[in-house]
């Protein structure tokens, strides 16, 4: 263990020659002791992969505060550290360590990729150093470099995450050397088959090419002598995992990949870069669009060279890259090269996708490192292990609307990693946050004065608005009632749905609803409607005749739909015209004033609005002769004259469908869902039928 100490303490003095590594010396005894008693799944001494990450991070060229946390990174909860190491307990090494803990436990289940890409923001988030990321980046380097020990399943999961995150983290914080080595370990353990075989393509390839790499080489050191350019010259091949993309993203064979050998020309300035640029093409013919000055334009990571194919000896293509040494340790080392390399007049330039914006390198340490200034988002779990991001300020009502808009209409409270809080409490990153729901809960105006989500703040006003409607068009149906009564006018003609119709257009009104809505509003008055509708409307109400009562008979329901309503029998039922709810949904029932029960679907926006202690149970009859109503989810592919193709399946078995929703899905896809009453035999073939049409991908009762 000593010897591989020493070899950290060599690397860490070529970035900081001169300066003073007694620090790990102090250090190196308190990791053996921490660490003594622990064994990998390996066998091996756990202390080997604290020094495996140390060194990366001293090839990195990282501070001593970095270099300190990489050491002790996996020993945050042991009080040994803190009292043992004195002064070097720095504020940074404890936030780093702290913070290498809580990237520590960020373990994703199967996210989609865009929570992945969630996943990537919320690893720089919670880092909140840059120090943070690159230290966990390489401890999952070692973690691939040994992952064979491992059971398959876990492999798999370890290598899955890598490729979906550590990778493209490498990438955006330019840190190539370790990117490539990632995606070919990712590659190894994902798709094993595939690995070895290119592997052993590439290896002949090599060997087959090793010539004409030695012929190249050749030729443009010379050329580069001849014209007093100093010039490191040197082929080298690409890596696995990028051949293996290239031939997917073209359908090609290995053979017919040209540039598996790329060349790269190392030089002291950038002048010389376009000097040499010059003398490649003087030597060989370039080949038209296929040059790149990343020079002049970096790429958003900071990447700097000259790219070009040419046509090398024997006309085969080549392609060649020129960049300084300068720009070859960025590209290599990236964020942690621009660091050392800061006292240079430029700025850096490092993106999330979305997030990061620009470090300035002129500013002192802890400004350049830290991430802090550029969290704008929180990210939040449900209690499943779901990833939720947020703006910074959400609460648990934000949350809440951004899982559902229903958990967010019926929001009545929220635990926070278990613990109950008020609603308008501020959420952190890594809280695990459940929201408690009631069916008899309506959003609050007062939940306007703390949400932040744009979501949140549209879907309270719009259930607002939905109260404050029906309230007006109950003060409109209550003065009508009043007033129709005083006038000994027959309300329950009025109200039929064919007068009223008659006369909406001279009223300014589309419905009944709308019309109550403009009494209840004082846009209307009972006078003005009475004055259109008074030859029809203000006969008076007659008498009903004395029923005799039936002996001997039954109860049974009054004409309508098939529906029971709990503690009701022989009232008048309807369905509501606003929702128009089909067999299968589920229901609810509202008490009118005048016209019995008012059946509207649960999630009509409408109820929400109206009395709760109005609202009532109501579910529906089943008639066993004509089957039972049936909701038929058929997940399809999204393309024309499907939907007519599903309907010809339901003509030809004589079902009468009563109502189709669609909805678009990912990848090109559709869910159809039709409400019907299915035959009592009949439904596994129509289930068969459907399945057998091109472009459906499943059919199941829902």
């Amino acid at each position: 263990m000593k010897a591989e100490f020493e070899r950290i303490r060599e690397t860490y003095l070529k970035h900081f020659p001169g300066t003073d590594t007694s620090f790990l010396d102090r250090v190196a005894p308190i990791a053996e002791e921490i660490y003594a008693s622990l064994n990998r799944v390996s066998g091996d001494p756990y202390l080997m992969h604290a020094l495996a990450v140390s060194r990366t991070v001293a090839e990195m060229g990282l501070d001593r505060d970095a270099l300190i946390a990489a050491l002790l990174h996996d020993a945050a909860g042991d009080p040994r550290v803190k009292t043992r190491l004195g002064d070097l307990w720095t504020p940074t090494v404890q936030m780093l360590v702290e913070n290498l803990e809580r990237l520590r436990r960020i373990r994703p289940a199967t996210p989609t990729e865009e929570e992945y890409e969630g996943y990537r923001r919320m690893m720089l988030a919670v880092g909140g150093d840059l120090r943070a990321v690159l230290i966990r980046i390489s401890d999952r380097l070692d973690n691939m470099r040994t992952l064979r020990h491992l059971p398959r399943e876990e492999q798999v999961r370890v290598a899955t995450e890598v490729r979906h995150i550590a990778v493209p983290l490498a990438n955006r914080l330019g840190l190539q050397a370790i990117k490539s080595e990632l995606e070919n370990l990712a590659f190894l353990y994902l798709e094993p088959e595939a690995f070895l075989q290119l592997d052993q393509g590439v290896k002949e390839f090599e060997r087959a090419r090793a010539s004409y790499v030695d012929e190249v080489v050749r030729i443009i050191s010379a050329r580069m002598t001849a014209m007093e350019l100093e010039a490191v010259v040197y082929g080298r091949p690409k890596h696995l995992y990028s051949i293996h993309l290239k031939m997917l993203e073209g359908g090609r064979q290995l053979e017919d990949i040209h540039d598996i050998i790329g060349f790269r020309i190392l030089v002291d300035s950038s002048a010389q870069c376009y000097a040499a640029l010059g003398l490649i093409h003087s030597l060989f013919k370039p080949v038209e669009g296929r040059f790149k000055d990343y020079i002049a334009v970096p790429k958003p990571n900071g990447y700097q060279s000259l790219h070009t194919t040419v046509l090398g000896p024997r006309s085969r293509r080549i392609e060649i890259q020129i960049r300084t040494r300068q720009m070859h340790e960025i590209a290599e080392k990236g964020v942690a090269a621009h660091w050392f390399y800061k006292e240079r007049s430029q700025k850096a330039r490092f993106t999330d996708g979305e997030g990061l914006s620009q470090v300035d390198l002129h500013a002192g340490d802890a400004k350049f490192w830290s991430l802090a200034q550029y969290q704008t988002e929180i990210f939040v779990f449900t209690p499943r292990g779901q990833l939720v991001v947020l703006p910074v300020g959400s609460c648990p009502v934000d949350f809440a609307f951004m899982v559902h808009s229903l958990v967010g209409v019926h929001c009545t409270g929220a635990r926070v990693n278990g613990l109950m809080v008020p609603l308008k409490t501020p959420l952190k990153t890594m809280d695990v946050v459940e929201i408690l729901t009631s069916q008899n809960q309506w959003p609050k105006s007062d939940w306007l004065k703390f949400v932040v989500t744009g979501k949140a703040r549209n879907k309270i006003r719009y259930y607002l608005n939905q109260v404050e409607r029906e309230q007006l068009r109950q003060r409109g149906r209550e003065l009508l009632e009043r007033d129709f009564k005083r006038r000994k006018i027959s309300l329950s003609r009025f109200l039929r749905e064919d007068l009223v119709d008659e006369h909406l257009l001279e009223l300014k009104c589309q419905n009944l609803d709308d019309l109550l809505l403009a009494l209840g509003d004082n846009r209307l008055t009972v006078d003005k409607i009475l004055a259109i509708i008074h030859p029809v409307a203000e006969k008076p109400e007659e008498p009903e005749p004395p029923r005799e009562k039936p002996k001997n008979r039954k109860s049974r329901m009054v004409s309508g739909p098939p529906i029971a309503i709990e503690g009701m029998r022989h009232v008048l039922v309807k369905l509501a015209q606003c929702c128009r709810p089909v067999p299968g949904e589920d229901i609810v029932g509202f008490v009118t004033r005048a016209q019995g029960v008012s059946v509207h679907r649960q999630d009509c926006p409408r109820v929400v609005g109206l009395p709760p202690q109005r609202l009532t149970q109501a579910t529906w009859i089943l008639d066993t002769a004509l089957g039972e109503p049936i909701r038929l989810r058929v997940v399809t592919d999204d393309r024309p004259g499907l939907l007519a193709q599903l309907s010809e399946v339901f003509a030809k078995l004589g079902i009468n469908i009563r109502k189709v929703q669609t909805e678009p899905l990912r990848n090109n896809r559709s869910a159809v869902l039709f409400h019907f009453t299915s035959p009592r035999t009949g439904l596994e073939m129509l289930i068969r039928n459907l399945k057998k049409i091109k472009g459906v991908h499943s059919a199941s009762k829902s």
